[in-house]
């Protein structure tokens, strides 16, 4: 900062001058490529004022000043509420300048890496309030003809009293179609506008559904290689933007709404004529999806307003330096980029690096309260038994080595050989993960629908710890790996829980269940398998002790190999009306065709119940396909065979007993 200042000042201007007997400049708020910009006060009014100056350096290029003036005139055709008011261009012998309005705000940019810091999303009432705001502005520019060329979060700005959301930096605004070299930032740059240089409003909505996707994900969908630079970077950049699908959001947020996907992939479509005809018609969009998200006075589209938020520069924000971003009401590079005088490679200079693995996390619901971190880690120095290791640790012995596992259909748990406990350690290094499209360890588990639990998707390199609590997933800490861990170690005692991974250790507090079992968690291709080098259960803290010398017993329907089939023999058991002799074949058949899955379970006396169940339950099944395969069949004149397959189906239940 305090060379750009001191670069800045001339015998004109500088804090302290005064311009035009008119203008006096109070404060030095930044600097970009082409232009020096100061706070002033009108004398004789209460009014503050933000003056851009073009450099004295480039002050004798008239073509340089023609664009500098440019740039005023496209400012003013273009106001609007969303839009920095600006008043006059001004030349002057030795000096020019752009007088407007001074906003005293902070970056959109700024906001969201405070929220990788703190490592929480934006609230999604903030995401749809800015998200609103912007829509109106880049509109207002569209419907001029204009197009922005430039849509990002650091072009986004905020006002620090009111939430009053403002896009910026309008020097490259011009007609559509019009062709202007090295305009725009890569990273958000659509396809055709990188290309070609040509854009219209289409390639300002690809633009502008990026910022979206990055308010609701903290990272970009497209991002540089780290290994490759200058050009091969941008060329690298380039393809994904043309050819790579884009990213789902719900690969980084499970907590929203699949149907955001399909919103944001037609906005970022590669093709301009199959994204939204116009950027208002794609922020109802968004708006209409994380609608069950909303608080109710912005379920009006047309009335959502602006609202204070957390500066990200002030102490309660944030402790570390973060520079007030008023600057970013004109600081613009516009001329100097019309210039030709900058290259794409300004961009991997000055674009946010890659996000680190440092963990993010959602906004926790309103009736979460989240509990304060301990001073210490009541892990350290716990003791800690060995329980099981191996294939012993699953309560559905692998019958390979290594050890290996495979998903289930419709149950991405495969349960451990532990009951409810309280203090526990995982540890697991994993030689093949292919095929999988999501795993992890869920802890705590009370049963199949409430559990906490970690997961890694290996196509995005990105992590999750959350809750399930009735059947529905709440990401509560998110994050991304820069490579993909094969070691995991995941402790719990008490309240607090710890997993170490990839040099990191991520902390995660949670009251909720004081004790419960354990699971792999697993999902994708049935053939798919999770093989693990390394796999065992530790017991930690004060019941450790005991806990190592019982047997491994699972709690009651926990980690059971024969609960899916009990859940089977149940359902079959249910389509039967014993008081008119009937069955309801419909589900019957779906039920029974689904059994074949419990052949290849490696617990032998699984399989054989399973194939007891087939025998005694195919002449049901041959009938029902038969006659009456979409509605209820009377057994009326094959009572004797209905009585034995009733009877001993229902012996197998007994056998198997209840959950």
């Amino acid at each position: 900062m305090a060379a750009s200042k001191a670069q800045c000042e001339t015998r004109h201007y500088y804090v302290g001058a005064t311009i035009d007997e008119r203008y006096d400049l109070t404060d030095f708020i930044g600097a970009g490529g082409m232009a020096c910009v100061y706070k002033a006060s009108e004398r004789d009014t209460p009014h503050t004022y933000a003056i851009k100056f073009l450099k004295s350096e480039y002050h004798n290029m008239d073509y340089l000043v023609e664009y500098f003036e440019s740039e005023a005139s496209s400012m003013v055709k273009l106001a609007h509420p969303n839009i920095v008011r600006l008043y006059r261009f001004v030349n002057r012998e030795d000096y020019s300048y752009i007088l407007m309005d001074y906003v005293d705000g902070f970056a959109l940019s700024d906001v969201i890496s405070l929220s990788k810091e703190r490592r929480r999303h934006m609230p999604i009432d903030e995401v749809v309030r800015v998200m609103t705001q912007i829509a109106r502005a880049l509109d207002a520019i569209h419907r001029e003809d204009f197009v922005h060329r430039d849509i990002k979060p650091s072009n986004v700005l905020i006002d620090r009293t009111t939430g009053q959301a403002f896009l910026t930096d309008l020097g490259i605004a011009s007609t559509k179609d019009t062709i202007i070299k090295g305009a725009g930032t890569l990273a958000y740059m659509a396809p055709e506008q990188a290309e070609t240089w040509k854009a219209d409003q289409r390639s300002d909505i690809y633009a502008y559904g990026i910022l979206v996707f990055e308010m609701l994900t903290m990272t970009r969908p497209f991002k540089g290689n780290k290994e490759l630079s200058g050009t091969e970077a941008e060329a690298d950049l380039l393809r994904k933007h043309r050819e790579e699908p884009v990213p789902k959001v719900t690969d980084y947020r499970r907590d929203l709404p699949k149907a955001i996907n399909d919103v944001i992939a037609k906005a970022m479509a590669k093709e301009p004529a199959n994204r939204y005809a116009s950027v208002v018609e794609f922020a109802q969009d968004v708006h209409q999806v994380l609608l069950p998200k909303l608080s109710p006075e912005l379920n009006d589209f047309t009335s959502i307003e602006h609202r204070k938020i957390a500066a990200p520069d002030s102490e309660s924000a944030s402790s570390g330096n973060r520079n007030t971003t008023q600057l970013l009401i004109g600081v613009t590079i516009a001329a100097l980029i019309f210039a030709g005088l900058i290259a794409f490679g300004t961009f991997f200079n000055t674009a946010p690096p890659v996000p680190t693995v440092e963990p993010i996390t959602d906004t926790p619901p309103a009736t979460f309260t989240p509990t304060p971190a301990p001073t210490a880690d009541p892990l350290e120095g716990a003791f800690r038994g060995v329980f099981l290791t191996g294939a012993s640790v699953l309560s559905e012995p692998s019958s390979t080595d290594p050890v290996a596992v495979q998903p289930a259909e419709g149950l991405p748990l495969q349960f451990m050989r532990i009951g409810m406990v309280n203090g526990f350690s995982v540890e697991m290094e994993l030689a093949s993960t292919t095929g999988l499209t999501r795993y992890g360890i869920a802890f705590r588990v009370q049963d199949e629908r409430n559990y906490h639990y970690f997961a890694v998707n290996p196509a995005t390199f990105g992590y999750e710890i959350g809750i399930v609590a009735d059947g529905v997933a709440t990401a509560e800490i998110e994050g991304l790996f820069e490579t993909l861990p094969t070691r995991f170690t995941l402790s719990g005692i008490d309240n607090y829980f710890e997993l170490s991974a990839a040099q990191l250790t991520i902390p995660y507090i949670s009251d909720t269940y004081p004790t419960g079992s354990l699971a792999i968690l697993i999902e994708g291709d049935p053939e798919a398998e999770m093989v693990f080098q390394r796999l065992q259960i530790n017991f930690v803290g004060d019941a450790a002790l005991a806990a190592v010398r019982t047997s491994p017993t699972p709690s009651e329907g926990i980690g059971d190999p024969f609960r899916l089939l009990r859940q089977d023999v149940t359902a079959l058991l249910a389509t039967n009306n014993a008081s008119t002799f009937a069955v309801d074949c419909a589900p019957y058949i779906e039920v029974y065709e689904t059994l074949d899955r419990h052949l290849d379970n490696p617990n032998s006396e699984v399989v054989a119940t399973a194939q007891d169940i087939q025998t005694i339950g195919d002449f049901v099944y041959s009938r029902c396909s038969d006659e009456s395969p979409s509605s209820e069949l009377s057994f009326v004149g094959f009572l004797d065979e209905y009585g034995d397959w009733e009877q001993e189906l229902l012996a197998i239940q007994t056998e198997l007993g209840t959950e």
